[in-house]
């Protein structure tokens, strides 16, 4: 008769568990149904104002690509880049002598402009990846370590 009892209010406990859970997993249902057609709602209406013309498309995209292409091609920074490259190619000039073979190839003549140009952490990092904006600051450290580790490990083989 004890042990009757005990079940009887272990299955009432289990029994209410999975009425909570069933209502919780329903209530989630309804507020990520309500999300989602906010967010149609919101398409919507924002379609409906660039048909009628209240708004231009994509004008935030636009605006920050612009942002982002601004601060990607400075022109200083061009001129900076191609100077160093025009400095780059008259050193291989001045150092390409015919009649003196050298161990050192065109690669290592560019390592050794570069390190010469006493260029800041951000320039280094500018040469070396492609989409440096988008990097967070632990990346770029991260970046910079290994480039200076490749010519750490460049320089002894040199």
């Amino acid at each position: 008769h004890n042990n009757l009892r005990k079940v009887r209010l272990s299955m009432n406990r289990l029994i209410t568990v999975v009425n909570e859970r069933k209502k919780l997993r329903n209530d989630y249902r309804k507020y990520l149904e309500n999300q989602y057609i906010m967010e149609m709602k919101k398409e919507e209406l924002k379609e409906r104002l660039i048909k009628e013309g209240k708004i231009s498309p994509n004008t935030e995209k636009i605006d920050l690509q612009e942002d982002h292409e601004k601060k990607k091609f400075n022109k200083a920074q061009i001129e900076k880049m191609k100077a160093l490259h025009a400095d780059y190619k008259l050193r291989v000039a001045e150092k390409d002598n015919s009649d003196k073979q050298t161990v050192l190839e065109n690669k290592d003549f560019k390592l050794m402009a570069v390190n010469d140009a006493n260029l800041t952490k951000g320039e280094i990092i500018r040469m070396h990846v492609k989409n440096h904006a988008e990097l967070g600051l632990r990346q770029r450290r991260q970046v910079y370590e290994k480039i200076q580790n490749q010519k750490a490990l460049h320089a002894r083989q040199m």
